[in-house]
């Protein structure tokens, strides 16, 4: 891993970083789920330093407002929430303010929401803030404990505009029901596997990548500026957008094979071991 960090062209590419694009779970938050005092330390050296930092996660975004206090990040940060359906920040009054929105159709994403249910699995339906369930099973404690965010139950069928993702959960003998559900869908979604028993649910032109894309682009970043960093096969889109892709050491085999670089896992602080190898390019830096 040393020698790698200290090739002569990996130097090169860190120095052109200007935005560090991060997974959240399983790679910003450690295996507690908790952002660590040496992660927070090097995000906050990275934004002073001039660096942006831009968390991309499946999470909803009552599910990242604790992930951004465990950063004590300002007000107006921006994410990427809900596989990339929602780009937006917190402002200074704590509410959510959205700068863009892509949910999935409606009618599609009921269907599918029927079809989990019928074979038992947990179906979640996320539209902006709001996080749906029909009923709260152990799944979704798991998940709410995670999270540190609570659900709201109601009938999923009476829905009137669509989700910004589904989310479906199963267990490990459900893998297959899981499955048949992402075969499933209509032409107007799709489904992104983020771990081995998640379904992540969106429209058909929505994944993290494509949100991402559309921010760097807007703040003016060439590929050669932006490096990604995640641990799970729906952070692979965001490799191929990126001039530099970074996988945590705990990251799922197929995301190591792609990854052009590998860091210490999420428990040991793989994302300050990262932030902290491009600001030694950088060490006259200037905020934009």
């Amino acid at each position: 891993m040393t020698s790698a960090w200290s090739d002569p062209d990996v130097q090169r590419r860190l120095a052109a970083v200007q935005l560090c694009v991060l997974d959240v779970d399983g790679t910003l938050l450690n295996s507690r789920h908790e952002v660590t005092g040496q992660t927070r330390a090097a995000v906050h050296a990275a934004r002073s330093a001039g660096l942006e930092v831009l968390l991309a996660t499946s999470r909803g975004p009552a599910a990242v407002r604790p992930v951004l206090d465990g950063l004590r990040a300002p007000a107006g940060a921006p994410f990427v929430a809900s596989q990339g359906a929602l780009l937006g920040s917190f402002g200074a009054d704590g509410r959510l303010e959205v700068w863009a929105h892509r949910p999935a159709p409606l009618d599609e994403s009921l269907a599918a929401a029927r079809l989990a249910g019928s074979l038992g699995l947990s179906v979640s339906w996320y539209a902006r803030s709001r996080w749906l369930v029909e009923v709260v099973d152990a799944a979704i404690e798991r998940e709410a404990a995670i999270t540190r965010s609570r659900p709201t139950v109601a009938d999923l069928g009476q829905q009137s505009d669509g989700p910004d993702k589904l989310m479906v959960i199963a267990r490990h003998d459900q893998l297959d029901l899981m499955h048949h559900v992402r075969h499933r869908l209509g032409p107007g979604l799709r489904g992104e596997i983020s771990n081995p028993t998640y379904l992540e649910v969106t429209a058909a032109d929505v994944d993290k990548s494509s949100t991402v894309l559309r921010w760097s682009s807007a703040r003016g970043y060439g590929p050669a500026q932006v490096m990604v960093m995640g641990d799970g096969p729906n952070d692979l889109g965001t490799f191929a957008v990126a001039g530099l892709s970074v996988a945590p050491a705990n990251a799922r085999p197929q995301v190591l094979a792609a990854a052009d670089l590998i860091s210490p896992s999420n428990d040991e602080d793989g994302v300050a071991y990262v932030v902290t190898r491009v600001l030694e390019t950088r060490p006259r830096s200037r905020p934009r």
